[in-house]
């Protein structure tokens, strides 16, 4: 009886150990701080910084794991300085709204030659977000394949969205006021404020992939 139970206990620590491993490792996954936490990204496959106070174009390659999973999966325009969150965690304290319009093509060698797709930021070419964080969708990509990008970004800006009194302000949580940092911008200080990150990563939240139309591709 004793053996039989010894071997049942090592059947769960072995299916457990499965499991875990299944669900969380990722070999082309690239270290980032963003992940560290799980929030908001729980794997990041590619992360380029670009200055998007002038157009311009960003490139670069990646590769998806087999693991991957496509209803968590999504291209993430990120905005670190304007974000909710500090890379520790941390609640972020600047606001700002800005205007970003991105367009990306993925490109890929099949079994029956190069193979493309193209996606662009909602709206375009009127984007914008009011959290630093912009979500890119509608793409298919295969796994286990070197991915190239393209990603071209029109000029950004900063703008008082509704309900909101300033382009960038601080908030201080002591007197719950706004204070205005918008003359910031155009100070050597504020260059921080024009960086954005571009990511392609898995994000913790189920479903904001395949429902937005991301899925893996498939040659024929």
């Amino acid at each position: 009886m004793k053996k039989n139970k010894n071997v049942y206990i090592l059947v769960c620590i072995v299916l457990v150990s499965f499991f875990s491993c299944s669900t969380r490792y990722r070999p082309t996954a690239v270290g980032s701080v963003y992940s560290k936490k799980g929030d908001p990204f729980l794997h990041v496959y590619c992360e380029n910084e670009f200055d998007f106070k002038q157009k311009g174009v960003v490139t670069g390659s990646f590769k998806l794991s087999k693991q991957t999973s496509f209803d968590n999966l999504d291209a993430v325009i990120l905005i670190p300085e304007v974000f909710r969150k500090t890379p520790e965690g941390k609640f972020n304290f600047w606001h700002g709204s800005v205007k970003l319009s991105v367009k990306i093509v993925f490109e890929w060698d099949g079994k029956d030659g190069r193979h493309k797709s193209e996606t662009q930021t909602y709206n375009y070419p009127e984007s914008q977000t009011s959290d630093g964080f912009i979500s890119i969708s509608n793409f298919e990509l295969p796994r286990n394949k070197k991915i190239d990008y393209k990603l071209s970004f029109n000029a950004g800006d900063y703008f008082v969205s509704t309900g909101r009194k300033y382009k960038l302000f601080y908030y201080h949580k002591e007197s719950k006021t706004d204070e205005d940092k918008t003359s910031l911008l155009e100070t050597a200080e504020g260059k921080k404020f024009w960086k954005a990150r571009f990511f392609v990563a898995e994000l913790p939240v189920k479903g904001k992939g395949q429902t937005r139309g991301n899925k893996p591709f498939k040659d024929q």
